[in-house]
């Protein structure tokens, strides 16, 4: 056959290889390892994924954050990535123009907004389009605008995991190896994570600015939402559902072409290569609620709830 399993062909690996082969096996059992006859030599030992993956840091510690590669994200890096010595120029150069950009798609969305409330009417939905598609419509445009919020969460939670200092200096990680005491880490056969951390600090005027950013956002984020529903609810056909989605799509995205344009190769590589900031095994074990362990199991129900809420304001 093309593919052998290790654990019956008995000349192809000994028991006891097998056994430094496969992480977290129970006593008396040795899970199935299949090698192809045409794959060539094997090197090394087959890993658990997820076993590697926290041990050598590329994913770095529980429940890792980055900042988003938005406007916004990019203009908290900028601050936070300014040389210690870094005079009025350098902030003049590179984080006016981003805080800048942040401030006008805020402006192009609220703006928007403001237009598109002067269309609707109160308590009118009953109209000529399906309500199939109405729903759908909802339904999409709600995702879009709660995976915006669990960006604003992430920024939150990310800005938590930066100590605050006296004064500005370039932002600094380290990576520390600490044991795994968690019992689903140790099932997946990870002994020890590394977790990268921030060990240098921000300002409280650059947290206060980042703060602002963030919830402005989030104003823009929920006005957004309430009055992107009555658009689509209000809808007088399906062709028009479906053009008002489309448009509310283009208002969303509008961070996303700014940050685009704005950005020049060198700070968008930084961004897209600056490291997850982890928990430690400790941090994670004393904290008393995982956002990212429930989230899956929260989500539906959440987007649920929230499809609800903004259909029954409307209709």
């Amino acid at each position: 056959p093309t593919h052998v399993c290790m654990a019956h062909r008995r000349d192809l690996a000994s028991p006891s290889d097998l056994g430094a082969m496969m992480a977290g096996e129970s006593a008396g059992e040795v899970a199935e390892t299949f090698l192809g006859s045409d794959w060539g030599e094997p090197e090394g030992e087959p890993f658990g994924v997820v076993a590697e993956l926290a041990s050598t840091g590329d994913v770095p510690g529980s429940a890792p954050l980055n900042l988003p590669e938005t406007i916004s994200g990019a203009a908290i890096a900028g601050m936070l990535l300014c040389p210690d010595d870094a005079g009025p120029a350098a902030s003049i150069l590179y984080v006016l123009p981003l805080l800048c950009g942040s401030l006008l798609a805020m402006a192009v969305q609220i703006y928007t907004t403001y237009r598109m409330h002067g269309l609707l009417e109160e308590d009118v939905c009953d109209t000529n389009a399906d309500f199939t598609l109405r729903l759908a419509g909802l339904l999409l445009f709600v995702v879009l605008m709660m995976n915006g919020l669990k960006e604003l969460i992430d920024v939150h939670r990310w800005l938590n995991r930066v100590p605050t200092s006296s004064r500005h200096t370039m932002m600094r990680m380290q990576k520390f190896q600490d044991k795994v005491v968690d019992d689903v880490q140790l099932g997946f056969g990870a002994d020890t994570v590394m977790t990268t951390k921030v060990v240098s600090g921000m300002t409280v005027a650059e947290r206060s600015v980042a703060y602002i950013l963030v919830i402005a956002k989030l104003l823009v984020v929920l006005v957004l939402t309430y009055f992107g529903s009555g658009f689509i609810l209000q809808s007088r056909d399906d062709e028009t559902v479906i053009m008002n989605s489309v448009a509310l799509v283009f208002v969303i995205e509008v961070d996303q072409y700014i940050y685009t344009y704005v950005l020049n190769r060198s700070i968008k590589a930084f961004l897209e290569a600056m490291p997850m900031v982890g928990l430690s095994e400790s941090e994670y074990s004393a904290s008393t609620f995982d956002f990212d362990e429930h989230w899956p199991l929260l989500s539906l129900p959440i987007l649920g709830l929230v499809t609800a809420l903004n259909y029954k304001c409307w209709c």
